[in-house]
């Protein structure tokens, strides 16, 4: 499953994927305070690179969502 990114301006691809994750965590699609899937997992999800989940993974720990 390839999930669409979209941003409206510049943005670099490991912002969006925090956002988009971010915005599943806040739509309940996943919980909270549980473990998110795996970084190949999400590579794969949104079609980027290993090392562009594990930054977007530091940024939301950086929220702290």
């Amino acid at each position: 499953m390839n999930r669409e990114l979209s941003a409206t301006g510049p943005a670099y691809l490991y912002d969006l994927v925090a956002d988009d994750l971010a915005r599943r965590i806040e739509t309940g699609e996943l919980a909270v305070n549980t473990p998110l899937p795996a970084e190949q997992t999400l590579a794969r999800q949104y079609g980027v690179s290993l090392g562009t989940c594990r930054h977007a993974t530091k940024v939301l720990r950086v929220r702290d969502l």
